[in-house]
């Protein structure tokens, strides 16, 4: 069953804002309105999200512009009967701001990113010995000072012989994770406050994918491209950069070629306003990807997602 009612939550710090509309006999209550939009992306540059909170009291507004608070969205569909909802950004906090628009709304403007501390600090300084220096280790004690700065450590999957001579790892993390990903033709990312490191022509994870369908929450016709295919969601918070879809187009609406089959995440554009606009979802680029996959579920099946 799909549910249309929106869902937006923003924990800023120690402050928790939005929800959905809440129906109480003949009482509407609506909560503090929330536009929001985030970039995700499989490079290795921190994923971003804007968030403009409307009509915020002067005392929280001034509470959530200071840099570096912890930032959650949570986005989805709610009413009485059910929900599908769930984490869509994780970050920090990098700048905000309050304007008045109009003489009547106070709008509330904060930027945030998805582990910018860790990869604009953390720096390396070790020796790895000849023989004790395979792509793993080095991926690993590279993990583990990002650890350090709070960052989670996800799947790390690279694979390759030790190097005969010592290998000295003495510049900020991020260079010497791209140095080792170039030579071992990986990918590395941060995503949801999570380190990831896995081969270019595979999904991030092996999880039973996500069968996007008119039912599911594909919203018009794909667009086929060169590598793949953009398509447009509703908010489907499972969805992420690296993770695989099964597209199923059935009937063909007409396109041009065959497309239905498996898509690694490339890029997301997720957004939209909690009381008000058009637009409430994701655009998507995704890549054809080949290759051992688990079965793809529907994700509102048997609870999916919840």
């Amino acid at each position: 069953m799909l549910m249309f009612n929106r869902f937006i939550e923003a924990q800023i710090g120690p402050l928790t804002i939005g929800g959905s509309i809440e129906y109480n006999g003949g009482q509407i209550d609506e909560p503090v309105d929330i536009d929001f939009s985030v970039e995700m992306n499989l490079t290795r540059t921190p994923n971003e999200a804007e968030l403009t909170i409307i009509n915020l009291s002067p005392e929280n507004q001034l509470e959530i512009q200071e840099e570096g608070l912890e930032v959650t969205i949570r986005s989805g569909y709610k009413n009485a009967q059910d929900e599908y909802l769930g984490v869509v950004f994780t970050g920090k906090t990098r700048r905000g701001f309050s304007v008045i628009e109009n003489n009547v709304e106070i709008k509330t403007t904060i930027f945030a990113g998805d582990g910018d501390d860790s990869f604009k600090y953390a720096k390396a300084n070790l020796v790895l010995p000849a023989g004790e220096n395979d792509p793993l280790t080095i991926t690993e004690e590279l993990a583990g000072i990002l650890e350090g700065t709070g960052l989670e450590i996800g799947e790390i999957r690279i694979e390759g012989p030790p190097d005969p001579r010592a290998t000295v790892l003495d510049r900020p993390v991020r260079l010497e994770l791209d140095d080792v990903c170039r030579r071992y033709d990986c990918h590395w990312t941060i995503l949801d406050n999570t380190l990831h490191v896995w081969p270019k022509a595979e999904p991030i994870v092996p999880d039973p994918v996500l069968q996007l369908t008119a039912e599911t929450g594909l919203i018009g016709a794909p667009q086929p491209t060169e590598t793949g295919v953009r398509i447009t969601t509703m908010m489907l918070h499972e969805l992420k950069p690296g993770f695989v879809f099964e597209l199923i187009t059935t009937p063909s609406r007409g396109l041009s070629r065959e497309i239905d089959g498996l898509y690694r995440i490339e890029s997301i554009r997720a957004g939209g306003r909690l009381l008000g606009g058009n637009k409430f979802g994701m655009d998507i680029t995704a890549r054809v990807i080949e290759g051992e996959v688990k079965k793809s579920r529907n994700v509102f099946a048997d609870g999916g997602g919840q």
